[in-house]
């Protein structure tokens, strides 16, 4: 099947190349007993100790409801600690734990590596470009 008249669109070629990506990412992401959400969280906890599962739901873009899931998830395989604010009872800090960053650390191996296979068609500058103009979509 031609499909010239969706090729033209970046919207397509980005639902297409991620199908690719993502299929990999599954596959990596379950020998650490992780999916792509938690992974994100565990990363993003781990970039910012202490941060509010609020702002990290606004960080990331998830739905608080959602958030909670994985968070309750996360907690229960204690991968991450949740703790009151000391500035504000009504939120809770949120921290990895020893073993959730040894699971983080060789999950992100296990990324890097699935990074290099999936994008080895690209050289380093495509590569950085990639990421450039991708940010610089959901940025705005």
């Amino acid at each position: 099947m031609n499909m010239d008249s969706l090729s033209i669109f970046v919207g397509y070629n980005l639902k297409r190349a991620m199908a690719v990506v993502q299929a990999d990412l599954v596959r990596v992401l379950a020998r650490h007993n992780l999916k792509l959400g938690t992974f994100t969280v565990l990363a993003a906890i781990g970039d910012a100790p202490g941060i509010a599962a609020i702002r990290l739901a606004e960080l990331l873009g998830i739905e608080r409801s959602n958030l909670v899931a994985i968070l309750d998830d996360l907690g229960r395989r204690g991968l991450i600690t949740r703790s009151a604010s000391l500035t504000d009872r009504r939120s809770h800090e949120l921290h990895r734990t020893a073993e959730g960053a040894a699971v983080f650390q060789a999950a992100l191996a296990d990324v890097h590596d699935h990074e290099a296979k999936v994008f080895a068609g690209l050289t380093t500058e495509e590569r950085a470009e990639m990421i450039r103009l991708c940010q610089k979509l959901w940025a705005t």
